[in-house]
């Protein structure tokens, strides 16, 4: 793996990924947010083309989060169709028993992988700031899919451009052909010139003898 130490703007690489694992995490803390934490892995992602220990770890983030905010998505549409409450935490008092069962089930369930989600965070963030690498294993068919699907997009998106530069590195490259087989013409007159030119003076030399003798 590449392991430059900038990444985006010349920013250090290890603050680049601290940035994908720590922003994410933040975003994760807050109920408005908590479903949209993937997003901001995804986009380092986008920007960065050219560190691949910055992209491995924003691809890897950005699928740990995505499933982390799925996985609080689920809980949350489960308290909304089973106890009409769109908080785990919000009790229903017309069956005050049940729901403050289920209710700190779903909580539980909650706080148990946002502790998984935070101390993964965490250990990675401990080895990446020594440019250390580390792979969540569970998570590495998920992200090698996401990276293939992702670097297609960006691909196609890139092909115009990709296309365009071609097009006109060879029209460069034809123009300087055509100037080298210009070049190698002139050579092939100025030496047939040459020729004549000598056979003239070879023919006014052999003149020149018999008007002598």
């Amino acid at each position: 793996m590449k392991n430059k130490k900038t990444s985006i703007g010349g920013v250090d690489a290890n603050i680049v990924v601290l940035m994908c694992y720590l922003g994410a995490l933040s975003l994760s803390l807050f109920y408005d947010t908590k479903m949209l934490a993937w997003l901001l892995p995804l986009i380092i992602y986008i920007i960065e083309r050219e560190n691949e220990f910055v992209k491995k770890h924003a691809a890897q983030a950005c699928v740990l989060y995505f499933f982390y905010s799925m996985i609080s998505l689920i809980i949350v549409l489960i308290s909304i169709h089973s106890f009409n409450i769109s908080n785990i935490f919000t009790l229903n008092l017309n069956n005050f028993n049940g729901s403050l069962f289920m209710a700190s089930i779903l909580s539980l369930i909650a706080m148990l992988i946002f502790v998984v989600v935070t101390v993964i965070s965490v250990i990675i963030c401990s080895k990446v700031w020594h440019y250390e690498d580390y792979n969540v294993h569970f998570l590495d068919f998920f992200v090698r899919r996401f990276r293939k699907f992702m670097d297609n997009i960006i691909d196609s998106n890139d092909g115009g451009k990709a296309n365009k530069g071609n097009d006109i590195i060879i029209s460069e490259e034809i123009k300087e052909v055509d100037d080298v087989t210009i070049e190698d013409d002139s050579e092939i007159i100025v030496s047939e010139e040459i020729d004549e030119i000598n056979n003239e003076t070879k023919k006014e030399s052999k003149k020149q003898k018999k008007e002598e003798q």
